[in-house]
């Protein structure tokens, strides 16, 4: 089943970084409407500057448990979405931190270290939806 779960991910990330030619021209419409709607908005500059200055050399947040995979205290979900939020301040047009490179690297290392550690919670909704959801983003944004 995981192998399963990963295979149809890494499919969908994938469509992500195909060039638009040779594509269902209705699968493209929905990959461009995913992409902007994760780039559009506004870009918390303070917040993404703490969230890679505070980030560990192992790609790691300090104040995240990263032990608990329980249902209820799965903080390992903050990762994704502090990941996905450096990812869209890397990319995102008009951002102060587009292209930054201390920010690019703080997202490499932060999705190696979730890679690397493979979190799988005890509630389905996070394995399934949660994670997956946040990991298309960090990957939409960063192709």
């Amino acid at each position: 089943m995981k192998c399963f779960k990963y295979s149809a991910l890494l499919a969908i990330l994938i469509s992500f970084q195909q060039p638009a030619s040779g594509i269902n021209p209705d699968l493209e419409t929905v990959r461009q409407r995913v992409i902007n709607n994760l780039l559009s908005g506004s870009v918390n500059e303070i917040r993404v500057k703490n969230l890679f200055g505070t980030l560990s050399p192992d790609g790691s947040w300090p104040d995240i448990n990263y032990t608990d995979l329980s249902r209820t205290g799965f903080q390992n979900a903050e990762h994704l979405s502090n990941l996905l939020e450096m990812s869209r301040a890397y990319k995102m047009k008009g951002s102060p931190l587009k292209g930054n490179r201390k920010l690019r690297q703080a997202i490499i290392s932060s999705l190696d270290y979730w890679l690397e550690k493979d979190f799988i919670c005890e509630n389905w909704w996070y394995n399934q939806i949660g994670v997956p959801d946040n990991l298309v983003g960090v990957f939409a944004c960063n192709g």
